[in-house]
């Protein structure tokens, strides 16, 4: 429920035009990131995009493109425009910052495949066929990104990690691809089978 009523909150957010509606949506969202109780990621979303929000705000005050750039800085309008812009933008990436909290505590790939079952027992064909390579997909990037930190771990022990030079970060990240792509190939024929094995063949044409 908390997490349909962040969605909502965020799309008005994003189609308001007034800005105390917006610091009203704000204060509600306020109230949403109290409830889910973890603020730590709220925090960390913030550090990283303040300089953002700040350059909103500089862009609209000094980039005026239908009034004078001459036109003093104490104009209420000016200041009301460049707060309903940043503002605008701290909703949107607040809202999908706590959307993203929620997401984590939901198990999206059991959600999945109920939907799957459902629609393959109410005979939704359509809605089965488009589910199944989702899960399968899922599936098959969680298994890529665990072999990646595995891959990581490795280096970690053999004290090789990423430095802080351009060309030797090339080269790190250089040497983990390879590796990854060869991982990635045989990963590639499993999902092959997987998606043989659930219905989905080459094409007629390319049969024959």
């Amino acid at each position: 429920m908390l997490l349909q009523l962040i969605f909502i909150t965020t799309i008005l957010a994003a189609f308001t035009k007034s800005v105390l509606f917006q610091l009203l949506l704000f204060a509600v969202l306020g109230i949403f990131a109290i409830l889910a109780g973890d603020l730590a990621p709220i925090k960390k979303s913030f550090r990283y995009f303040w300089p953002l929000l700040l350059f909103t705000m500089l862009i609209h005050l000094f980039l005026r493109f239908e009034s004078p750039y001459l036109a003093p800085l104490t104009s209420c309008y000016l200041w009301e425009k460049s707060l309903f812009f940043t503002l605008r933008n701290g909703l949107i990436l607040l809202g999908m910052t706590l959307i993203f909290q929620q997401l984590k505590n939901i198990d999206l790939i059991h959600r999945i495949e109920t939907w799957e079952l459902e629609a393959r027992y109410k005979k939704r064909q359509i809605f089965s066929n488009m589910l199944q390579p989702l899960l399968i997909g899922w599936r098959y990037s969680g298994l890529i990104q665990e072999e990646y930190h595995a891959l990581q771990q490795i280096y970690r022990i053999l004290g090789i990690g990423a430095r802080k030079g351009l060309l030797e970060r090339v080269r790190y990240y250089g040497a983990m691809i390879m590796p990854m792509i060869l991982m990635s190939l045989s990963r590639a024929e499993l999902l092959s089978a997987a998606m043989s094995s659930r219905g989905y063949k080459t094409s007629e044409k390319i049969d024959k």
